[in-house]
């Protein structure tokens, strides 16, 4: 049986839209994803996405409007594009609206699937 394994993406408080990649060896399926704020408030439109490398969003636009220390969970994790190969890795899809602060890590959970 596959154990369930976690990935992080560390992101930096950077303006405007960017996206922060995270390369991985084995193709995984996503069953959850948060944000953990960790560099102070948000401003508003702050959002960040799970994704693929080939910009296919795997969670929703997740709310980053909020203060330091607060997590918060995406709401839906897609059942087209949850599964994500070692060729596409994964990708935090950010979008820092101009105001406040935007650093915080990006985590989901997943299991190896046998397909690379």
């Amino acid at each position: 049986m596959a154990q369930v394994r976690e990935y992080v993406i560390t992101i930096p408080n950077t303006a405007g839209a960017f996206n922060v990649d995270l390369t991985i060896l084995h193709g995984i399926t996503v069953y959850d994803a948060w944000f953990i704020k960790t560099a102070g408030a948000g401003g508003a439109a702050d959002t960040v996405t799970l994704s693929n490398q080939a910009g296919s969003a795997v969670s929703n636009a997740i709310d980053c409007n909020v203060a330091d220390a607060t997590v918060v969970r995406a709401t839906t994790i897609s059942d087209a594009t949850y599964m994500v190969t070692a060729a596409q890795g994964l990708r935090a899809a950010c979008n820092n609206g101009g105001a406040g602060v935007f650093g915080g890590t990006l985590t989901c959970i997943g299991i190896p699937t046998p397909t690379p």
